[in-house]
């Protein structure tokens, strides 16, 4: 279990990375509106909400297996 909770770690933390890294990198959205500094954070903050959430979870997964691991 606790194998399982490392490697969905990683993957998330690679996706918010990449996902991080690539509305940095874009001059443009699909709709073909220049992206400014001011819009590129503001869906960074988009992203990050869906990843605060995701966070909260593993948060708590991890504390349910460190209990588990002391009952053991």
């Amino acid at each position: 279990m606790k194998k399982s909770w490392k490697i969905v770690s990683i993957i998330e933390l690679l996706i918010f990375i990449t996902l991080s890294i690539f509305i940095f990198i874009r001059s443009t959205d699909g709709s073909g509106t220049i992206q400014t500094q001011e819009i590129k954070l503001i869906n960074w903050c988009i992203l990050d909400i869906p990843f605060a959430f995701l966070f909260i979870v593993q948060f708590i997964w991890f504390i349910l297996l460190k209990k588990t691991k002391k009952i053991i």
